[in-house]
Order: C-alpha cells, then structure tokens, then sequence
C-alpha cells in the first residue's frame, strides 16, 4: 500500500492551492454550501439541457479547473465546482452523495445545444491526457476523455422544486441520473466518434459471472459471483478496484488498494489467519480484480444491531474472545487491521467468526493516509498518519462493547461504561472494554494491553460463566 511520510503536507498544499484557483475561477461562494460557483444564475438559464462534468481527482483539481476556467469564463458560461478538495474526495468516494455524483467535478451548464457541441470539444481538448475517474452512467464526449455529458435539470421550476424535468407533453419527471429521458435527442457533434475499443473477453465474461451487486462506490465494485473455473461450479465474491477511483492525498487509488489487499490476504493466509480464500487475481479494461470465497454466515453487524435481542452473556464472551484472537493473530503476522467492525465480521453457521476486507492493513510504523471507519476509530484518528496497534485495539473495545450491549457505535464517542448497559458483565472483563476504549492518547491507557492479554481474559471470563 502506498504510504507518504508527507501526505498531510501535500493535502494542506493542495487545498491552498484549491482555494487560491477558485477564488479566481469560482468566486460565488455561499457560506456553508458544498459548492462555489462562476457567478450569479443567469435570469435567462434554461430549466434544463445537455450538462457536461468535468471529472478530476483531488491531484488533478487544481491543474483542470486553471484549463477550463478560463475557457468557460470567456464563453460566459454558469458553473460550478467543490467548496474544498475535500468535498471533492467525499464525492469522488460515492457514499456521501451517492455513487451518481462519482467524478462531477464541474458542472457546466450550456444554454444551447450549439454551445454545449462547441464546449465538449474546448474541455476536451483542454484536459487530454488528465487523470479522471469515469462519471457513471454518463457518455465521454470521446475516447478516454474527462469531459462527461447527461440530459437534465438546470434550475429549479417556478414553484422551487428540485430534481425534476419537463416533458415535451409539459409533464413533470423525475430528473433520473442513470439515463437520459427517451425523448432527448443526443445533439449532432456533442459525442465525437470513438475508435473501436478492445472487445476480447477477459475472465469477467468467461471465468466469473457476477449477478449481483453487493456493494458500488467510487473505488470500485463487489460483487457475488460464480466461479466457473472450479468443478462444480463455486459461489464467490468479486472485488473490483478502479483505476483512478478515489484517490487519496498519497496517489493511491482502488486499483493500487486493491492489489495491496490481495498481498495482505497471501501473506494472512500463509500464516494460518482465517481469511477469505484467495481463488484468482486479475486485471481488465485498466482495473485490478480480486476473486474471493464467498464465506458463508451472517454480517456480525446484524447480529449484535440495537434492534436484535442480546447475545446470551457466554455467546457474547465466546465471540468476543475470537476477535480478540484473530486480531493478535493479524498482529503477530506484523500488519494492522485498521477497519476491525462488525460489519467486516461474518458470524458462520459453526459460530465461528471469519474476518473481511484488509485493503487497509498496513505495517505498524509506517505513515500512511488515514483509514477506518466512523464510531471504531479514537477521536482525532484521522488526523494521524502513523500506523499503530492502538487504533485496532479501539476497534476491538467497540466491538467487545457492541457484543455485550447491542450499543451502536458514535462517531468520535467512545462507548458508554459496558456495565451501564448490561449488569451481568463480569468486572474484569468491563475494565478491560473501558480501557480499551479510552481515548489513545489518556494517560490512563495501559502500555503493555494487547489482543492477547484481551483473548486472555476474555476465555478466563467464559471458563468462570
């Protein structure tokens, strides 16, 4: 995985950077907004048209909006781009906005038809060759271009409603983000002509058949599937990483991510760690693949959600006792999980819980961006770039906390005293779950804690119930 002792520098660089490019380029800001703007809506903006996305990466931002700034404000054309590049990272991830939003960097809105043919070739011309990820469900306006176009609404209607079109007929649609209304015509010369790409099959047409998707963001895709190769045919999970899928502050990208992970799983499991089987690893059309076993059982997450009963007190130590094993075993194999929780535990029908997802393992002591996952990572975690054994021992606590309590997990909170919630818990094994979830920094955290000191008193607990 790649890591960068200067990581936070070059995000503050930057961001500065950002900030200095649109204060040019975008000066509209309204405060508290997630987007600045080239100036004013115009009165005589259509309601709707054919937009076009400029796609870019928190690397690329600055260098694209100083290429197509200029352009755009000498056609006198409204757009609009992110507050912050971190704004732009979180819509580049496709969680916090939806995976629609992935890539939509700019937005520039045409008000004819004969500019918005004028402009794709101008943008297109002005960003070739600059790192982009793809804008789902929209068409390139040419081979490998950053320059994206889809049909729809521009402004708000005359009563304030938001998100909708007009048909020929005067009806209002929704404004759907996943394909063009049938009744749009695609402007002659807003898609220029496309050399034929490479058609061959590859191992996603012949070997592993996906019928499923599992999960979709930015980075990229997993999905369940079928092995063909195997005899009988096997159930598997297919996870994609995308070349220039979001990238973070150190180049890293889901292509990058997701090779890393298939290392992690190699060495794991050569080292006895009960990981998903690693069956295939492959790339096609420029993205990195992972085949994985499809692990059978239930998301622990769903075990131990508010909404279920709570675990017997033994059933709870028992589970508890092999996360904190399977993290000393991940220890001892010299990585950092860094995205221990419940949702990356599988509870099998033997009880037994098998561990998922290490795009982010990492060496301790190595800097590296932050990584993890909201309500299992200390407060002030993702300021911090060093790789430490104490950010899974937190995760560990919260989960230990979970399975004794059913309590949800609260970004930047630690988990009420164990004992607050749920009497029977054995004292020893309270204090340890308190302690785990002390802040890293309190001076009150034992140096010598470890997944293997937790395992221990855990199974001491069971053999006492």
């Amino acid at each position: 995985m790649a890591s960068d002792r200067s990581s936070g520098t070059r995000f503050r660089q930057l961001e500065d950077a950002w900030q200095a490019a649109a204060d040019r380029l975008l000066p509209v800001v309204q405060p508290g907004a997630p987007w600045r703007s080239s100036g004013a809506v115009p009165l005589d903006l259509p309601y709707q048209g054919w937009k076009l996305h400029v796609s870019a990466t928190v690397m690329t931002a600055v260098d694209v909006l100083q290429a197509v700034g200029p352009v755009l404000h000498r056609r006198g054309v409204l757009f609009k781009g992110p507050a912050t590049l971190l704004q732009l990272k979180q819509l580049n991830c496709g969680l916090f906005h939806g995976f629609s939003q992935v890539g939509k960097f700019l937005t520039v809105y045409p008000p004819t038809e004969e500019l918005a043919c004028t402009l794709a070739l101008e943008l297109d011309t002005a960003t070739r060759g600059a790192a982009a990820p793809a804008v789902p469900f929209e068409r390139a306006v040419s081979s490998g271009s950053s320059v994206f176009t889809r049909y729809g609404a521009f402004r708000d209607d005359s009563e304030g409603r938001t998100g909708h079109l007009r048909t020929p007929d005067g009806d209002l649609v929704e404004d759907r983000r996943d394909h063009d209304p049938p009744w749009a015509a695609l402007p002659e010369g807003l898609i220029r002509a496309t050399p034929s790409e490479d058609t061959s099959p590859g191992p996603l047409s012949t070997t592993f058949r996906a019928f499923s998707a599992l999960g979709q963001r930015g980075k990229g895709g997993v999905y369940q599937a079928v092995d063909l190769s195997a005899s009988p045919a096997r159930p598997c999970v297919v996870k994609e990483g995308r070349a220039l899928g979001e990238v973070d502050w150190d180049g890293s990208d889901g292509r990058s991510r997701i090779r890393h992970e298939g290392d992690v799983l190699t060495d794991l499991s050569s080292r006895g760690v009960d990981v998903p089987e690693l069956y295939a690893r492959f790339e096609q059309g420029g993205h990195a693949y992972l085949v994985l076993e499809w692990v059978d059982g239930r998301p622990l997450s769903d075990v131990v959600s508010p909404a279920a009963e709570l675990l017997p007190l033994d059933t709870a130590l028992d589970l508890g006792r092999q996360c904190a094993a399977l993290v000393r075993r991940i220890h001892e194999c010299g990585w950092i999980w860094r995205d221990l929780k419940t949702a990356n535990l599988v509870l099998t029908p033997g009880n037994v819980l098998r561990p998922l997802d290490f795009e982010g393992a990492a060496r301790p002591g190595v800097r590296a961006s932050p990584w993890g996952t909201a309500g299992y990572l200390p407060k002030g975690w993702t300021q911090s770039s060093e790789v430490s054994a104490s950010q899974d021992l937190y995760a560990l606590g919260v989960v230990l906390s979970q399975l004794l309590t059913n309590a949800a997990p609260v970004a930047d909170e630690a988990p009420p005293p164990v004992r607050s919630r749920r009497a029977d818990v054995p004292e020893r094994v309270a204090a340890v779950v308190d302690e785990l979830t002390r802040p890293a920094a309190a001076p009150a955290r034992t140096p010598d804690r470890s997944a293997k000191i937790v395992q221990r008193e855990l199974a001491a607990a069971l053999r006492r119930s």
